[in-house]
């Protein structure tokens, strides 16, 4: 099978970090399968922010300090940047999809997903699934 890119949310970063999360056994199987399948990871700087953000208690920080350093460092990763002209672009998609409960994160993970031509989204938030993308968890 030719690798392919699939799209990390913050949802499935969060699963795979926090045991106690219902997804997390999910999160993990299909970690190793996208693994096995030779996937390549594409996330962004947007989405580790946000992931930081949700492990800011003491228990999840460390551990999600790791993961951020292992996914920058990892020939398996692309990490898209977060910078001044992506957040202007960002923006106005956001206000052009009022009518939706998005959130700017995932509107920027929209935008990125669109860009790379990627179907898929290894997360299980269902803005991505309205938005047309298959989840993966």
């Amino acid at each position: 099978m030719k690798p392919h890119e699939v799209f990390v949310d913050t949802s499935a970063l969060l699963a795979l970090v926090n045991r106690s999360d219902a997804l997390h056994s999910g999160a993990k199987a299909a970690h190793d399968d996208l693994l096995r399948d030779g996937v390549t990871f594409v996330s962004s700087e947007w989405v580790l922010a946000e992931f930081l953000n949700g492990c800011a208690r003491q228990v999840l920080r460390s551990a999600a300090i790791r993961v951020v350093n292992r996914i920058r460092s990892s020939n398996r990763a692309v990490v898209l940047s977060a910078s001044y002209s992506t957040f202007d672009a960002v923006l106005e998609f956001h206000f052009r999809h009022q009518d939706k409960e998005w959130s700017f994160v995932d509107c920027s993970s929209m935008m990125a997903c669109r860009e790379r031509g990627l179907q898929s989204v290894f997360g299980h938030d269902r803005h991505f699934a309205q938005f047309g993308l298959t989840l993966l968890l």
